[in-house]
């Protein structure tokens, strides 16, 4: 976290520039990992903001939505079972509840573009917020 409480978050460990293409390689730590993936279907850059939701999620509750006593198990629950949001302390916004399940959609196609999350409700406030 910077100073002026920037958060920027990164794992270059096996980046790569696909542009528009599709791609079918399967790295990556499992938890954060899109169901497409786990599928050993094709994939995009939807499965970038499947992992906003997932780290979005983990800081807000302490809690992964997708668990699993085994990486099969896990597996399992991420490509078929609801995100578990747990609450930690009180009730989460509804804005970040939307902004965390939309990130999270099972269809990739369903699930927004980064450029459409910076219009959710979550991240204006937060922006706001941080502004005011």
């Amino acid at each position: 976290m910077a100073k002026d409480d920037t958060i920027k978050l990164a794992d270059f460990g096996f980046a790569v520039n696909t542009g528009k293409n599709n791609m079918s390689l399967s790295l990556g730590t499992p938890l954060y990992m899109a169901p497409e993936i786990h599928c050993k279907k094709k994939y995009d850059r939807s499965v970038d903001v499947w992992a906003i939701g997932v780290i979005a999620v983990f800081m807000i509750t302490g809690m992964p939505p997708f668990l699993g006593k085994t990486e099969k198990e896990l597996k399992n629950n991420i490509c078929k079972a609801e995100p578990n949001i747990r609450e930690k302390s009180g009730k989460l916004p509804e804005n970040f509840l939307k902004f965390a399940k939309d990130c999270m959609q099972k269809e990739a196609k369903n699930r927004p573009t980064a450029a459409q999350l910076l219009q959710y409700d979550f991240i204006k406030n937060a922006q706001s917020a941080k502004s005011g």
